[in-house]
């Protein structure tokens, strides 16, 4: 033909023998792209399939966790590592098993 036509959707265009990809290339374009494609795919697939009934229900629920605390299993020996790693952030009250956030210091 005298001029260009448009490939089909089902056809590969000509592409160049020193403009092609190389196998390797090519595996490693499709991984990338696969990749890419769940990465935006995986979190929305996980916000529609979430439960609505974990959380807090109103703002005031999250009040209660700096008021009353949080009602704990027995803590056996998790106990020194919580302390260790969070120390600041939550209290552990001797002889109950009640886990007490600290007021932060713009709200006291």
């Amino acid at each position: 033909p005298q001029s260009e036509t448009r490939v089909g959707a089902l056809q590969t265009p000509y592409v160049p023998r020193d403009e092609a990809f190389s196998g390797v290339k090519g595996v490693t374009f499709s991984a990338k792209t696969l990749k890419s494609v769940l990465h935006t795919l995986v979190p929305n697939l996980l916000s529609v399939l979430k439960d609505d009934t974990v959380g807090f229900p109103f703002f005031t629920a999250i009040d209660t966790l700096f008021q009353d605390g949080l009602r704990m299993k027995k803590p056996g020996s998790s106990t020194s590592l919580l302390n260790a790693v969070v120390p600041r952030l939550v209290k552990l009250m001797e002889g109950q098993e009640l886990l007490l956030f600290e007021m932060p210091e713009m709200i006291e």
